[in-house]
């Protein structure tokens, strides 16, 4: 009997040890769960196809990432589901997400936008406790005038229409030429019959139009006439898009569905991992390309240096 009892109590030994030695060898990703991200899109618009396929790819090693489409998710399903962390893309999702603790990552809107939704003012929003980020479409302003700076070291002399959506950058904007030792003048458009005359008027007094991204004013009836009004009078657009740029803007800084890609899934991570080092909730463009239209400036007789060499001279002034 003695002897039957050592030999159970070294079994259940052996058997403990090598319980302990399999928990040790055995992947993580076996008994601990992931963290879910919904990723929710307007599955119709092209880019957010393209963003969201990336950021499955991207993500999904390390979460379990569900992309859904605005139109077939509900307010309750989010509620229910409890996903770990949230990523929109566009406005119409962004208005889809209840108030909750879950945290949230608002993509591919203005910064005008992101007022309607946010908790805390744009540029004071350090607040620990906030679950709501903003990765804007716009780029800096700043970032915008010294590429302008490096593009056309003469001009001096700014112009801008706006309407009632781009009020708020019109005031940052005249903040930032000044400190910047530019003369910036403005013309507001009321109604879209007032384009033309406003443009003509501006247009007399200034060395390069700015534009602001302001449907109003830069829209698909609007902006052929726009160009052309400025190429007749040899004023070189600032456009705020590549499709601007290819449009007949002289240039544009933009960022890529890659980049806006790469700038998503950086927080993302950021977020999951490490959400004490985050200091801001919102966020400009971090990655960004540059679009030259070289048959415009050559029209124009301008000479304008490689996209790469202005990239690079931007990136050592850009703050």
């Amino acid at each position: 009997m003695a002897i039957r009892h050592k030999q159970l109590s070294l079994t259940i030994k052996i058997a403990g040890i090598l319980f302990l030695t399999t928990l040790l060898f055995m992947p993580t990703n076996a008994y601990a769960k992931k963290p879910s991200i919904f990723v929710i899109t307007d599955d119709r618009i092209q880019i957010h196809q393209q963003i969201s396929k990336q950021l499955k790819q991207s993500l999904s090693n390390t979460s379990d990432v569900r992309i859904l489409h605005f139109q077939d998710t509900s307010y309750q399903q989010i509620i229910h589901d409890q996903p770990t962390l949230i990523i929109t893309l566009g406005t119409r999702s962004s208005r889809l997400i209840p108030p909750s603790s879950t945290p949230t990552i608002y993509t591919l809107i203005s910064k005008n936008k992101s007022k309607e939704i946010s908790t805390c003012p744009p540029d004071n929003c350090s607040i620990k406790n906030n679950n709501s980020f903003f990765i804007y479409l716009d780029q800096p302003l700043s970032r915008q005038l010294k590429f302008l700076s490096l593009l056309l070291p003469n001009a001096k002399r700014l112009g801008v229409l706006t309407a009632s959506f781009s009020e708020n950058s019109l005031n940052r904007l005249k903040k930032i030429s000044e400190k910047l030792g530019y003369s910036l003048k403005n013309k507001t458009i009321n109604s879209p019959s007032d384009l033309s005359s406003q443009l003509n008027t501006l247009i007399n007094d200034i060395d390069v139009l700015f534009t602001l991204p302001d449907p109003q004013i830069h829209n698909i009836h609007s902006i052929s006439n726009l160009l052309l009004t400025t190429y007749r009078y040899n004023i070189p657009v600032l456009g705020f898009s590549k499709s601007y740029a290819n449009a007949g803007a002289i240039a544009a800084i933009y960022s890529s569905p890659e980049q806006i890609h790469q700038q998503i899934s950086d927080l993302a991570r950021t977020i999951l991992i490490s959400p004490e080092s985050i200091s801001t909730t919102h966020f400009p463009p971090k990655y960004f390309s540059i679009a030259i239209n070289k048959s415009v400036a050559r029209s124009l007789e301008l000479h304008l240096a490689d996209e790469q060499l202005l990239k690079s001279q931007l990136l050592a002034i850009d703050e």
